[in-house]
């Protein structure tokens, strides 16, 4: 029985853990980046929201951090 309960205890943290790690890492600059960009095409007859969970945020997230490290790797083999 405490097995059982310290494998849910287990998994119950590390879900939160990779939630709030993707929450600040991936969401957090993705928003920042989707803001800009829509703001910078606001010359439509729309107005488009940006939303922190929403997939532009989240691609926007990583291609962010695939940029990063497509630069850390090309000034590595430098």
């Amino acid at each position: 029985m405490g097995e059982i309960i310290a494998t849910l205890v287990a998994e119950i943290l590390k879900w939160i853990f990779a939630s709030i790690i993707f929450d600040i890492f991936v969401k957090s600059p993705g928003y920042a980046i989707a803001r800009l960009l829509v703001k910078s095409n606001r010359q439509q007859s729309y107005e488009r929201e940006v939303s922190p969970d929403g997939a532009m945020s989240i691609c926007c997230g990583l291609l962010f951090w695939a940029s990063i490290g497509g630069i850390g790797y090309s000034w590595y083999r430098r």
